[in-house]
């Protein structure tokens, strides 16, 4: 992989290459092979990948149009592989489409992420919060992702489960054993690889979330060390010392908290504009996932329930459906984790001494207070706050639609 900085700062937050790799999406950075033809072919992988998907995906929906003699759950089995299968497609071209913005994010992680007062404390922050992505990452992938391919190679093992991969259009006779076998492969390749891909592009958003919040707590903790140079003893006096704890007076370091005090600012202005830019970025991906997740769930549960499955598919359904309930309450609790740490970010004044600041201190501190009165709230498409109880509002929904498909089929 190339030694640039787009790529080793993605890596830094968090992110594994390895399985990105693996399901051909690329991510927010520039080339990830030294050679040439490395590059063309992950690029070819990628966009293979992404033709085979869309492929499938219009024969899932064009079998699904025009059939009128499907049953329940046949009908409910085709669902899923579509409602997934376009869902990855939607991810995979909106990262190439916006790869400028989502770069230029990027970068401003790594512009916020310097404080010249205290870099190691910020870098063991970051440390902490990209270890945190990193484990993140295979977890959802052994939950979401993996249960689909033995899930899909079941039927192998049971012959009356043959009626499980679907005569579409492929250019041979799905009823002989070995086409059989093939077009069962090729479905459920193509299902595993989308849901790797909908993990991994949820990846590049946990690893930008967990930047900022990194960044937000760092904040916090620094913000009350700007006043530890004016003290109060218990007989009322008023005494100074400087950033490193020795006697001072006061003229020695009033250059030196104003300094701090701004410098603060400007990194707290700077993180803001990171989640302003969050925002807008993932606003539309994470209203489709939030319809992918409901939707996946209703159908795959009415599955469960109305499916007759054998043991071995129930348990790789019902993991992967958990899987998916994980993903969206995590992306979700998120949102909640952000909105806490704005709102208390200046939890730091409590206990110090801000009233002994001059009279242009208490100036830049009084904007400072009145410019963070309101937490950030993550808004899916301006509508839709991003926290927890829009999480049991997209249950409470995805129940309604699985009582809906009970009752319509009987």
């Amino acid at each position: 992989m190339e030694d640039d900085p787009d790529s080793q700062a993605l890596l830094k937050a968090g992110y594994h290459n390895l399985m990105s790799v693996a399901c051909g999406l690329r991510g927010p950075r520039g080339p990830l092979f030294k050679r040439s033809i490395q590059n063309y072919l992950f690029t070819f992988h990628g966009y293979f990948g992404a033709a085979v998907s869309v492929y499938l995906t219009v024969e899932i929906l064009t079998t699904y149009a025009t059939a009128t003699d499907l049953e329940f759950t046949k009908e409910m089995f085709l669902l899923v592989p579509l409602i997934t299968g376009t869902h990855s497609n939607i991810n995979f071209f909106y990262m190439e489409y916006c790869r400028p913005r989502f770069i230029r994010m990027l970068r401003m992680n790594e512009e916020a992420s310097k404080d010249k007062f205290y870099e190691e404390g910020l870098q063991e922050e970051i440390k902490l919060w990209a270890a945190r992505a990193r484990k993140l990452q295979p977890l959802l992938y052994f939950i979401v992702s993996a249960p689909v391919f033995p899930w899909g190679m079941s039927p192998i093992l049971n012959p009356s489960r043959r009626d499980v991969a679907f005569d579409l259009w492929f250019p041979y006779d799905i009823n002989d054993l070995k086409y059989w076998v093939l077009t069962l492969c090729i479905q459920t390749t193509a299902g595993f690889y989308a849901t790797l891909q909908n993990v991994m592009f949820d990846a590049v958003f946990f690893c930008f979330t967990f930047r900022i919040l990194a960044l937000l707590v760092h904040l916090k903790k620094t913000f009350k060390h700007i006043f530890h140079v004016i003290h109060v003893n218990a007989a009322g006096h008023v005494f100074y010392t400087d950033y490193s704890g020795r006697a001072a007076y006061r003229e020695e370091i009033e250059d030196q908290l104003t300094e701090r005090l701004t410098y603060w600012i400007s990194q707290h202005q700077a993180t803001m504009r990171l989640l302003n830019e969050l925002e807008a970025l993932y606003s539309i991906p994470l209203l489709f996932h939030f319809i992918h997740a409901g939707s996946v769930l209703a159908t795959g549960a009415a599955v469960l329930v109305k499916g007759n499955l054998p043991l071995g598919e129930l348990y790789f359904v019902t993991v992967h459906l958990l899987g998916l309930i994980a993903t969206l309450f995590v992306i979700c609790r998120i949102g909640d984790l952000l909105k806490t740490q704005t709102s208390e970010i200046l939890d730091g004044l409590a206990g110090k001494n801000y009233f002994m600041l001059s009279k242009y201190q208490r100036t830049i501190l009084k904007t400072l207070l009145i410019g963070s009165k309101e937490p950030f709230v993550v808004r899916v498409v301006q509508t839709f706050p991003l926290n927890t109880e829009t999480f049991k509002s997209i249950i409470a929904t995805t129940y309604s639609f699985f009582t809906l498909f009970q009752k319509a089929k009987g």
